[in-house]
């Protein structure tokens, strides 16, 4: 059922990794649907990052997409091979120049803190935190977004991709 629309937004749609390669944009369409949909007020919350504190929400939400994309990325990798970096670049492609300069620094920084496959994500979620200007969490808040970040990862791997 990959490509079914309705209201002229995009389904996302379960792909079934023995079936032929789906397309990448159609992969960038569902990974866009996905992040819409996707909300980093949690981590604002873990990360102690305040309703009013406006200018590090919003250096979170940026690194929250940036952490989605590599996590995606990754998830790609697995299934994807041949697919999963074209389906990358279809996403980053389709966005507003200022956002994609803004988001792949953020996302170079972060795939150096990724854990190899089935890893820890405790580097990762310290690389995230770090992003959005938290000072040192400590390692119980670590630990949760550790967890929270996997989390998106097994979602991202089971039905975006």
């Amino acid at each position: 059922m990959t490509g079914a629309t309705e209201g002229g937004k995009a389904l996302l749609a379960v792909v079934d990794p023995l079936a032929r390669a789906p397309d990448p944009q159609l992969l960038a369409q569902e990974f866009q649907a996905w992040l819409d949909a996707e909300d980093p007020s949690s981590f604002c919350e873990l990360f102690s990052i305040g309703h009013l504190a406006l200018s590090r929400r919003a250096q979170m939400k940026q690194a929250h997409a940036a952490l989605c994309l590599e996590l995606w990325r990754a998830a790609l990798a697995q299934t994807h091979t041949r697919d999963g970096d074209a389906a990358a670049e279809a996403w980053l492609a389709a966005l507003k120049p200022s956002r994609r300069e803004k988001l792949l620094p953020l996302a170079e920084k972060l795939r150096a803190a990724m854990p190899q496959a089935g890893g820890d994500f405790t580097p990762l979620a310290a690389a995230l935190g770090a992003l959005s200007g938290a000072e040192g969490p400590d390692a119980a808040v670590l630990r949760t977004a550790a967890l929270q970040i996997r989390r998106i990862y097994e979602h991202l791997f089971q039905y975006v991709v």
